[in-house]
């Protein structure tokens, strides 16, 4: 999930209904590869 939206109950909601990860804008391109490669697990 990427949102601008950084409130801890939104973040602990998102990952408790399923979301793989949580990134807030703006983010580090470098974080986003790193996030998704785990995700895929390249």
């Amino acid at each position: 999930m990427v949102t601008s939206e950084a409130d801890t109950g939104n973040v602990l909601e998102a990952l408790q209904l399923g979301a793989a990860d949580y990134l807030v804008k703006p983010f580090a391109h470098e974080s986003i590869e790193k996030k998704l490669k785990k995700v895929l697990k390249v």
